[in-house]
């Protein structure tokens, strides 16, 4: 009689286990929950604008080897497959979105979209990580200032305060903090 209710129980337990094995392989269930709560691992945040917010994302992966290797990120040859024939359009849903550098002025850089709100509650269709890389540089002969938004950098542009130049170059970077609000299941130290 002991050895059926053993085997029940290890029945049991084998099934839990084959269906816990299912939930992580499927994404539906976290590998954190079997990790000690003491075990973080810690990774750089890079600050950047959104529409006037300051926003903080996670740069993994890159197309472009030497800046891979420069800012110590996965170097991905395979992400420029995800370049399209046509340049992304502001505003135009994409597979992929712009994200503007800033190359001769310290500043962070803005993002035309982010996660609204961060997490599996996200009603942005617009929102991608995978960015294209868009160098903007001030002109030698303006004074370069802080902008916020996509529209402040287009409009920069158009007073031809700023160029703008699309590189082939794709970055993979999750925005996971806006302002005060972080992605469900983070936590700052």
């Amino acid at each position: 009689m002991n050895r059926g209710k053993t085997s029940c129980q290890f029945v049991s337990l084998s099934f839990i286990v084959a269906l816990l094995s299912t939930l992580l392989m499927s994404g539906c269930a976290s590998v954190s929950a079997f990790h000690a709560e003491n075990q973080f691992l810690t990774l750089p945040l890079v600050p950047g604008w959104f529409e006037g917010k300051r926003v903080w994302y996670l740069t993994t992966d890159i197309s472009d080897e030497s800046m891979a290797k420069q800012a110590n990120i996965n170097f991905v040859a395979r992400l420029a497959n995800a370049l399209p024939p046509d340049p992304p359009v502001p505003g135009k849903p994409s597979s992929i979105d712009r994200i503007y550098k800033f190359m001769n002025f310290d500043q962070g850089s803005v993002l035309p979209s982010i996660p609204q709100p961060l997490g599996g509650g996200n009603g942005n269709a617009n929102y991608s990580p995978l960015w294209q890389l868009y160098a903007v540089y001030w002109l030698p002969d303006q004074t370069p200032h802080e902008l916020h938004s996509e529209q402040e950098v287009l409009a920069a542009q158009d007073q031809n305060l700023i160029q703008i130049k699309p590189l082939r170059i794709i970055v993979n970077c999750p925005v996971v903090k806006v302002e005060n609000s972080l992605l469900p299941g983070t936590r700052l130290p």
